[in-house]
């Protein structure tokens, strides 16, 4: 199930980003192509993967995880992080545009609508996939679902309209998805677990901090972007 809602959640992230970048002014005056930006979708999308599977195997320390394939065959033996894939995704991403000279701001800001896109609808698609087999309502991910949907709905406005500088997209983006993620991750823990912090909630604190820093140096030092473009 799980490799599947990926392959979907994958199709129609390739769609958003070939339907944002095709037109873009800015990537085409900066000579980016549709073919740059699908194979550094697929590098960070491997990347992220595997950072997620590394993060969900160091907060679920077993010796059996010391076996390759129990490691990478997470269809059969599950367990991914969500907040690992993307400190992964990024961290690729961030590489490939500082060694091929190419806007990091830009780009994150149109993969970070189309993984609102993406994420939002194979949320739902579990929701519904759950709903018909378990036969009960799932609220943390039907909460999840439409608060991702309606940030994408929020951040496609702000990047078709120009609002923001290049990367805050990105960087308000991925720091509000923390804050959704953790209130769906109390939601389904349920107001008696409210006081206990798993290392994921520790990790989206990282995440909120990390892209809430980025988009403090972006309007404050000069920007992460001019940075990047210096490297």
């Amino acid at each position: 199930m799980i490799p599947l809602l990926l392959l979907i959640s994958l199709f129609l992230f390739l769609y958003c980003v070939f339907v944002l970048a095709k037109d873009d002014f800015l990537l085409l005056r900066k000579n980016v192509t549709l073919e740059q930006l699908f194979n550094v979708s697929f590098l960070s999308f491997f990347g992220g993967l595997f950072l997620s599977r590394l993060v969900f195997v160091l907060e679920h320390a077993k010796a059996a995880y010391l076996n390759p394939l129990v490691f990478f065959l997470f269809s059969y033996f599950p367990g991914l992080s969500i907040t690992g894939g993307i400190f992964g995704a990024t961290l690729v991403l961030w590489v490939y545009t500082g060694r091929k000279k190419i806007p990091f701001g830009r780009i994150l800001d149109i993969f970070s609508v189309s993984f609102f896109f993406s994420w939002s609808a194979g949320l739902f698609l579990n929701f519904i996939i759950s709903l018909a087999l378990t036969h009960h309502i799932g609220f943390p991910l039907l909460f999840s679902s439409i608060a991702f949907f309606c940030l994408f709905l929020l951040f496609i406005w702000l990047f078709a309209t120009g609002k923001l500088k290049d990367g805050n997209i990105g960087f308000i983006g991925f720091a509000m998805f923390a804050i959704v993620q953790f209130a769906s991750s109390m939601l389904a823990r349920g107001p008696k677990n409210y006081v206990s912090f798993t290392i994921e909630d520790v990790l989206l604190i990282f995440l909120f901090l990390g892209f809430i820093g980025m988009y403090i140096q972006q309007e404050t030092l000069g920007g992460f972007y001019k940075h990047m473009k210096k490297r």
